[in-house]
């Protein structure tokens, strides 16, 4: 759980013993057993043949290690792991490892723990097998491949066979800063040539703190094409490898298939991000957008509709249960006088598969702007999945908009200007990071549907004092975002997240708690249960006493 804060100096807290949540008891059936694990990772495509059983062995005993010490400090007993555990010191392994499998100058660099085989590909057992696939690396499919081609760039993303456009909308979004996406994918990884060792890192922001994942240069294929993400440069390859080493840090490529983008932006970035379903969004948000989107905030949005059963666009040429970047917000005037509202949004798709309504690229309406604004706004008719809306239409053709900040705006959306000028936001102070469990039988206490058991659930004390030259404040935003662990990791067909919210109380007496009023907090994510990781809300509070709770 974060809690962020601004315009007050004094914050106090009182923290009950246990955090926000992680697992809940009962979950040893739906995870690979250590054993079944070393299993899969022996098997092996004939195309790594090379790769003596010796040093199979000897990696996958080294990886055991590893993983036996990592499930230990993470409180999870043998025999009852996940795939793949975040607290492993990836940097460490990398080293090893490369001595391990690739000491030879002829030998590349083979991941055991995540290995070329279907127990990557997949996590349930129910799914076809394809025996066509083949795992290559970009030295076999194209000469001189590099890992970066001339930086990174959002127009770089094109989605493959694998549902997962909740991530690569994301990637894309953070591409358009390329300082922040060079914390994710480190400099100086040569995919041929001198150096070349087979093996990529890459970076991640998880749960509090940046972990790396390393990752072999082995990607899936089919009469020699990608079958997941590519880059539209055909010699580049982060796209790739990224996205390998995200579906690595979830245990299996499978366990990408459907998300919010809230989770991943969080992931790339270690910022914080907020949802809001545009047909309850509040009266300002589009200024919030501009003034978000000014600030180089991250913002996604998706439309309804189930991700499973669409991969087709309509007659608007959207497609449903689809995740979308928003690389723009603009306000332009018009050669009639008048003010267009205008949002720019990206397909991962990466084609020709755009909106074709109002403001569509070949839209009469852009005769009415001038040169130097469409310039300026960077219109073009490139056919890349990129394209223009209006916000009225953009309303009503998506369900969602999430918006990832590194230092977040926390600005009450109704004092937000009507002009939208962009405002340098006020810097956020992160206060507490709190891990923990709910456990069965102590802190399980569910909805406010059984307020009997709704008390066990973990609370937390909070006062807001304002600042000494500021006391005609009066309000502030507290901003709460609450995120369960590990759930994507779990090997089982009926995998899903749980169910979580949090709400807040105001406490009329310090020494009084029982007369406490409900006054915010978030709903229970019940609609996408099988996809949330995430859930974050910043109700304005006044200075005073505060009881938060999450369940």
């Amino acid at each position: 759980m974060y809690f962020f804060k601004n315009n007050f100096s004094q914050t106090f807290w009182y923290f009950s013993p246990m955090g926000c949540g992680a697992s809940v008891d009962g979950d040893s059936d739906s995870q690979t057993s250590l054993e079944e694990w070393e299993k899969a990772q022996r098997r092996r495509r004939s195309i790594l043949s090379d790769v003596s059983d010796a040093d199979s062995e000897n990696s996958v005993t080294f990886h055991k290690d590893i993983q036996e010490k990592a499930l230990k400090a993470s409180g999870f007993q043998q025999g009852a792991s996940i795939a793949i555990v975040e607290d492993i010191n990836y940097s460490a392994a990398r080293e090893s490892s490369t001595l391990t499998n690739a000491s030879d100058d002829d030998r590349l660099f083979l991941d055991n723990d995540f290995p070329p085989s279907e127990v990557t590909l997949y996590h349930s057992t129910n799914r076809m097998r394809d025996p066509q696939i083949v795992w290559l690396r970009p030295h076999e499919l194209i000469m001189r491949p590099e890992l970066l081609v001339d930086g990174v760039s959002r127009h770089d993303i094109v989605q493959g066979v694998l549902a997962d456009c909740w991530f690569l909308s994301s990637c894309s979004a953070v591409a358009q800063r390329p300082d922040l996406m060079g914390k994710v994918i480190p400099s100086n990884q040569p995919l041929s040539g001198e150096g070349y060792k087979g093996i990529v890192t890459f970076r991640f922001w998880r749960f509090g703190r940046w972990v790396t994942v390393y990752v072999d240069d082995l990607l899936p294929t089919k009469k020699r094409k990608l079958i997941f993400s590519r880059s539209s440069e055909p010699r580049e390859f982060w796209v790739s490898l990224l996205e390998k080493a995200y579906a690595k840090l979830h245990g299996s490529y499978e366990a990408l298939e459907g998300g919010q983008a809230m989770d991943a932006l969080v992931d790339l970035t270690g910022g914080l991000a907020e949802m809001y379903v545009l047909e309850s969004a509040p009266p300002h948000l589009y200024n919030f957008l501009l003034q978000a989107s000014s600030n180089g905030a991250f913002i996604t949005c998706s439309r309804k509709g189930d991700w499973k059963e669409t991969r087709k666009a309509d007659a608007n040429g959207l497609v449903s249960g689809h995740a979308y970047t928003i690389s723009a917000v603009a306000t332009v005037k018009l050669s009639t006088g008048s003010e267009a509202y205008l949002v720019r949004i990206r397909n991962p798709w990466g084609n020709d598969t755009e909106w074709n309504g109002q403001w569509n690229d070949s839209d009469t309406n852009w005769h009415n702007i001038d040169f130097n604004t469409k310039e300026k706004i960077d219109y073009s008719k490139r056919g890349d999945g990129e394209f223009w809306m209006s916000y009225q239409d953009f309303c009503r053709e998506f369900e969602e908009v999430t918006i990832c900040s590194l230092t977040p705006v926390l600005t009450h959306h109704s004092t937000l200007k009507t002009n939208a000028v962009a405002e340098t936001p006020q810097p956020a102070t992160i206060l507490k990071t709190v891990h923990g469990r709910w456990e069965e039988g102590k802190s399980c206490g569910g909805s406010r549907n059984n307020l009997v058991s709704f008390s066990n659930n973990p609370q937390y004390l909070l006062t807001v004092s304002p600042k000494m030259n500021r006391e005609n404040e009066s309000k502030c935003n507290i901003v709460v975002a609450l995120m369960q662990l590990r759930r994507r990791c779990v090997r089982h067909p009926r995998r899903k997240m749980l169910q979580i919210a949090f709400v807040i109380f105001s406490a009329l007496g310090a020494e009084d708690l029982r007369g406490s009023l409900l006054t915010g907090g978030s709903k229970f994510i019940t609609r996408k249960p099988g996809q949330v990781q995430l859930i974050s809300g910043r109700p304005p509070q006044a200075p005073s006493v505060w009881i938060s709770r999450y369940s």
